[in-house]
């Protein structure tokens, strides 16, 4: 037997519980077949006219016709992403270090930045991080 105040916390308890563990992937169109992709294995993904390219984890590379705006939109409920400017949307996961010039992943990859976009991405990392 519960109590009513005990039966409600629980079900508060159970509700964080389900929405802390949200799906993690997005369905993206490539090469005309739909892909679901694990958000936690892009490392980065970078604007290319109409299409953004996106780096993964595996050293794989995929071109999605998709607008920057667009993406940003569906990663934006992942607090890891960051927006660099209009061309870079970066996982602060995979960051080594932010540099005066860009940034360097945890892969080797290193990314040349504008200086404006270097100052947001510095201070996105740190508040993620800490």
């Amino acid at each position: 037997p519960y109590t009513k105040d005990a039966f409600f916390a629980g079900m508060d308890k159970a509700m964080q519980s389900i929405t802390s563990h949200k799906d993690d992937r997005i369905v993206l169109k490539v090469n005309n077949e739909y892909r679901s992709i694990s958000v936690s294995k892009i490392c980065y993904c970078e604007a290319q006219d109409k299409y953004q390219r996106f780096y993964l984890e595996t050293n794989e590379k995929l071109l999605v016709r998709i607008s920057g705006t667009e993406l940003y939109k569906q990663l934006f409920e992942f607090e890891c992403f960051y927006r660099c400017g209009r061309a870079h949307i970066i996982n602060l996961n995979f960051i080594s270090k932010v540099t005066p010039n860009g940034v360097e992943f945890k892969n080797d990859i290193k990314i040349s930045l504008p200086r404006a976009a270097v100052s947001g991405l510095r201070t996105a990392f740190f508040d993620y991080f800490n």
